[in-house]
């Protein structure tokens, strides 16, 4: 179940760069761990008026846990079910898998192997007939 920190007494955090509230928190009980992603908003210190996301998780007993966050399958789509009440954190957790595919761009057969396309220092490869590796020249 997600839980928003707005309502209740906000969550605090700090670090050495700069401390602040854990605005929204998508929680969920799991069979050895309570695993949670918090949207932090930094309120003072060098990141003040930054946001970050904490990967992190709590034990039965609602103790912070500092060590990685390991998460089943299970907690996998039971937090993607609670992220749905946590807007802003849903939304930057969604910039983090936006990535573009590269464009691919054709290089004319007339140029293809030519000395622009190789690293500065490189020497020309050639193929040998007998096998599909490329060789450096001597």
């Amino acid at each position: 179940m997600a839980k928003a920190a707005k309502g209740a007494k906000q969550r605090t955090f700090s670090y050495h760069w700069g401390s602040g509230v854990v605005a929204e928190e998508a929680r969920v009980e799991g069979e050895y761990h309570v695993p949670a992603l918090q949207l932090l908003r930094y309120t003072e210190g060098e990141a003040a008026g930054s946001e970050s996301v904490r990967f992190c998780y709590y034990n039965h007993r609602g103790m912070y846990q500092r060590a990685p966050l390991v998460l089943s399958e299970p907690e996998i789509a039971l937090l993607r079910a609670a992220l749905r009440q946590t807007p802003a954190l849903r939304a930057l957790l969604q910039r983090l898998l936006e990535w573009g595919r590269p464009r691919l761009r054709r290089t004319p057969p007339s140029r293809r192997g030519a000395a622009w396309m190789r690293p500065p220092g490189s020497r020309p490869l050639e193929r040998r007939r007998d096998a599909s590796l490329p060789v450096e020249r001597g």
